[in-house]
């Protein structure tokens, strides 16, 4: 996601090219705030990073923050927030949605141990190898193992530039000025075409596989005489590459 805008800036930006750096998120908002890094997607505002970094005018979209449990924790789905007094909760450091979940928890009176993992697939790998009771995650990411159960907050994210950088951030904001007003909906589209699978949970809870079982795997639709249609033919795709300047 952060990928596509990025390539899309550079369109606007003078044909940028980009050099990419890899690491865990806190290593590389560490390399960010010192000027090792130019520019970076998807960071949510917070009143300490702006101590050391400028964001974009505009957003360049919105996360929501859930906490997410395996389907079959019958004791954590069945809508009682209590049921989590206790428990483990995985976590990211140093993100946004952390600060969202342990004010939701402390909200609702909960008392809970965290236990930190380095990147998005390990905290994912923990829920699944039970590690964990559940996990507190943004909706970009997701695996076949989590249920979002409980929402615990949104933010809206940029693109940010170390202070000492403002021509950095001028064409940054030239840019997304321009993405914008030739496409109003970029934001949620660029979103959609990568999250879209995690607006939910394809896993059936305990009672749902229990339901299912004891109709034997079976599901009878029902429909009104005369609008069943055959499906058409499969056509085949043909794709043009589009070139950029």
């Amino acid at each position: 996601m952060g990928y596509e805008y990025l390539q899309d800036l550079s369109y606007h930006a003078k044909g940028w090219k980009y050099e990419y750096v890899t690491g865990t998120f806190s290593e590389l908002m560490a390399m960010h705030e010192a000027g090792q890094i130019d520019l970076m997607t998807n960071i949510s505002y917070t009143p300490e990073r702006a101590e050391k970094l400028l964001n974009s005018t505009n957003p360049s979209g919105k996360e929501r923050y859930y906490i997410y449990v395996k389907s079959d924790r019958d004791d954590l789905t069945a809508g009682d927030p209590q049921s989590f007094q206790g428990k483990t909760i995985g976590v990211n450091p140093g993100v946004q949605q952390i600060e969202s979940g342990k004010k939701w928890l402390a909200d609702e009176g909960i008392d809970v141990n965290f236990k930190e993992y380095a990147t998005g697939n390990d905290i994912f790998k923990a829920l699944t190898d039970d590690e964990v009771d559940a996990i507190i995650m943004n909706d970009t990411l997701s695996s076949g193992d989590a249920l979002p159960v409980y929402y615990v907050g949104e933010s809206d994210y940029y693109f940010t530039v170390p202070k000492s950088r403002p021509d950095i951030m001028a064409e940054v904001n030239s840019a997304m000025a321009q993405i914008q007003a030739s496409n109003p909906r970029y934001n949620d589209e660029v979103k959609t075409r990568y999250s879209v699978s995690n607006g939910g949970s394809s896993s059936l809870t305990k009672a749902e596989r229990a339901w299912l079982d004891a109709r034997g795997n079976t599901v009878t639709f029902g429909y009104l005489e005369n609008t069943r249609r055959t499906p058409r033919p499969a056509r085949r795709a043909t794709s043009r590459a589009r070139s950029r300047r």
